[in-house]
Parts: C-alpha cells; structure tokens; sequence
C-alpha cells in the first residue's frame, strides 16, 4: 500500500484577509475531517480538492472484470493529476495521522459478511518511462467452500494474472487455511517477496508463511 502525507488546507478566518482556497472540481471551500480539502499533486495555487471529489472523480474511470465468483479485478484508469500529471498514491495521511483512501471499494463490506476474503493491490514501478504506471490494478479474492487457493502469474489461466516479464507463468499460490492467508513460491524465476511495513522478507521456493 501505497502512504503518502498530503498537506491540508483550513477555511481561511475573515480577519486573516487571506483568499477563500475553493476545490477544483466542485469549487467549494467547505473542508472537515471526513472530506478535506487538501493537495494531492504537485500542483500549486490551483492544486487544491475535496478528497471526496478526487475519490468519485477516479471511480469514473474505473472497469471491473469478473474472473469468476471468487475473483474479481478493478482497474482504474488515468490515476494521476491530469495538470502536472503527477501519479497519486491510494491512500493519504493528513496532518492529524488520519488514514484516507481513494481505492475503497464497497464489494469488500459484502464479502466480509459472507466470506473470507484478501485485498491484492497492484503496485506501479517506480520507474518514469514505464508504460502504463498511471493505472492501478486490485484483485478481490473470495474464498468459498469450494475454492481456497489462488493462482498468480503470467499466464492468462491465472487466477491473479500479472502482465509483466518479472513474473513467472505460475509464479506462486495463495491458499486460505483456518488460521488465515499463506503464501507459497512457485519456483518462480526471480522469487516471491512481501512489504511487512517496513521490512521486506523474502520468500523461499515451497516456504509457506502467513502475510
């Protein structure tokens, strides 16, 4: 997951003198703790949106695709500033240590009454000249009586398809136990890791770890 602090903007006071600061798509001033008005880009002056605005702005660009009852995938389009086209991180802190989040999909809440389930979110390369790093991909995966373990890889069979040379055809296996989620490496080319906030550790071929 992707953190980032944005910085947040207070309702001027009529004493300060100071210019009412106005959203860029609704182009209202009103700011709380819900809905900020803050700056998610590097844009300046004309930087400034509700956090709401920017969030219902983004689900407009976004596609679901429907592997099967156990796996759907969402893709959002463009997710970046469209001025200074800097990239946006899904989830910002503001100045309070509050925790807002632009990928916030309503399916979780109904598969958290009926099933287990675990969020996958796709991370861009840090790199400029990377084709296609303004999106965001996030796989929703459901267990079911039926159905505990999930494929990841190149190949298009995969449950989790990753379209990316780093990734093997069958690159690992996620499978559900009583206890939670597990991971296992599939003898994967370049290896399987996992962020655990601010370490990353590694995964041996056939080493099952919870995450």
């Amino acid at each position: 997951m992707e953190l980032i602090k944005a910085t947040c903007m207070r309702k001027p006071s009529k004493k300060s003198g100071c210019e009412e600061q106005r959203c860029r798509i609704c182009l209202e001033s009103d700011t709380d703790v819900k809905n900020p008005l803050f700056n998610p880009c590097n844009c300046n002056g004309d930087g400034l949106v509700h956090f709401n605005c920017l969030k219902r702005w983004l689900t407009r660009n976004r596609q679901k695709q429907c592997k099967n009852e156990n796996v759907t995938s969402f893709d959002y389009e463009n997710f970046k500033c469209e001025i200074c086209t800097h990239i946006y991180p899904s989830t910002f802190k503001d100045g309070q240590d509050r925790i807002h989040k632009l990928i916030d999909l309503s399916e979780i809440k109904r598969a958290q009454k009926n099933n287990k389930f675990l969020l996958l979110e796709q991370l861009p390369l840090q790199f400029e000249d990377v084709k296609e790093n303004d999106k965001r991909r996030v796989h929703l995966l459901k267990v079911t009586d039926d159905k505990g373990v999930f494929s990841v890889g190149r190949h298009e069979s995969m449950d989790v398809r990753i379209s990316d040379r780093t990734i093997s055809r069958l690159h690992a296996i996620i499978e559900y136990q009583g206890d939670g989620f597990y991971l296992n490496d599939s003898h994967s080319h370049f290896g399987t890791s996992i962020l655990i906030q601010d370490d990353k550790k590694y995964i041996e071929n056939n080493t099952m770890i919870p995450f």
